[in-house]
């Protein structure tokens, strides 16, 4: 991947989204300890087939500076 393509986050399993949870924030580089709390993010609750609850989060840097959900 390079800055000037698209990344694409894949789902880690198969699920249920129960919860997304947008926070909006600032757009820090990424190599700073700060910028996994206060950047924008996404914080993503999936509830597997087997109950089973798995939360990923999506940080918005200095330069990926959009969060876009596609359904």
């Amino acid at each position: 991947m390079n800055v000037f393509s698209v990344h694409v986050n894949r789902a880690p399993s198969t699920g249920k989204i129960e919860a997304i949870n947008y926070h909006k924030g600032k757009f820090f580089s990424a190599n700073l300890d700060k910028a996994s709390l206060d950047n924008e993010r996404n914080d993503i609750n999936i509830r597997t087939e087997n109950g089973c609850s798995i939360w990923a989060v999506q940080i918005a840097g200095l330069i990926a500076r959009r969060i876009v959900l596609l359904g």
